[in-house]
């Protein structure tokens, strides 16, 4: 449950990356499984839930995959 909404989270990373910010700041960028959604709202759902989590940088849900690609500080 993230931030109240019904979406099942699976913790298994399916890819990790890194990527280099101004040579001095990085992101991993991390696709998660995402279980529980129903339409395409609920990737507005999804990305607007962990945009809140600290260190979080930028989201982005894919529906039809049942993922999502999160950019975050290490």
């Amino acid at each position: 449950d993230i931030h109240g909404i019904s979406f099942r989270l699976d913790l298994t990373m399916m890819g990790r990356s890194t990527i280099d910010l101004m040579n001095d700041d990085s992101l991993t960028s991390t696709t998660l499984r995402i279980g529980g959604m129903t339409c395409a709202n609920c990737d507005i759902a999804v990305e607007r839930a962990l945009s809140r989590v600290p260190g979080v940088e930028a989201v982005r849900a894919r529906f039809g995959e049942g993922t999502a690609i999160v950019d975050h500080k290490h």
